[in-house]
């Protein structure tokens, strides 16, 4: 699943037009977000009809925090996700659990970062994350804007491929560019705030702007 430009995601889409517009621009997933307490929230009545607007090259990714595992299982099922990404407290059985009752989809587990990389939960989930998601540790689970220290991913040296988030925009991408160019598998980064007209609507310009620097 790696390739040789960064990737990007962009997350936290729940209005139908501005999904197919931000599709338009090529992305390598987009993220929709099935956490009811989040502003960018896609509702209880999110169809797997929005999902005509995304071409199959584009990765369908569902974002959960702490949700029962038949839920996650079903909701994967009913909106055809490609991926899901597990932003919450999930431990490891949990995501055990995930992989098994939807064993067709890869899955990202989020890894909150304060002063210092997560070595230990490296160890532990590495066995069943097809993607670690590297974000700024918050209690409201993301979405905050707000960056870590970046120059953190110097040490990493797992294997299992990362996605960088929180706060990223055009600014900073070299550096990211730079840890692929020295062995480091940061392979892409996730935009959603830095991105955002309102809360849920996207920016075409700003994600161009961004995807230029890829």
């Amino acid at each position: 699943m790696l390739i040789d430009r960064l990737q990007i995601k962009v997350c936290g889409l729940k209005d139908p037009a501005n999904i197919s517009e931000v599709a338009a621009l090529g992305p390598d997933f987009i993220g929709f977000n099935f956490w009811p307490t989040s502003k960018r929230y896609v509702g209880d009545d999110f169809s797997a009809d929005y999902h005509a607007a995304v071409p199959s090259e584009i990765k369908r990714v569902g974002v959960f925090v702490n949700a029962e595992v038949d839920a996650v299982a079903a909701v994967a099922a009913h909106c055809r996700l490609d991926g899901i990404q597990l932003h919450g407290d999930e431990d490891l059985e949990y995501c055990r659990v995930v992989k098994d009752l939807a064993r067709d989809k890869f899955l990202i587990k989020v890894l909150r970062i304060e002063d210092s990389l997560p070595v230990e939960q490296f160890k532990i989930f590495s066995s069943v994350s097809d993607y670690f998601l590297f974000d700024k540790a918050s209690v409201t689970y993301g979405g905050t804007g707000l960056r870590f220290d970046w120059r953190l991913l110097s040490d990493y040296r797992e294997k299992t491929p990362a996605l960088v988030a929180g706060g990223v925009d055009e600014q900073g991408i070299d550096f990211i560019k730079d840890l692929r160019r020295v062995g480091r598998t940061i392979v892409g980064i996730d935009v959603n705030s830095r991105v955002e007209l309102e809360p849920g609507l996207k920016s075409t310009v700003r994600i161009k702007k961004v995807m230029e620097h890829l």
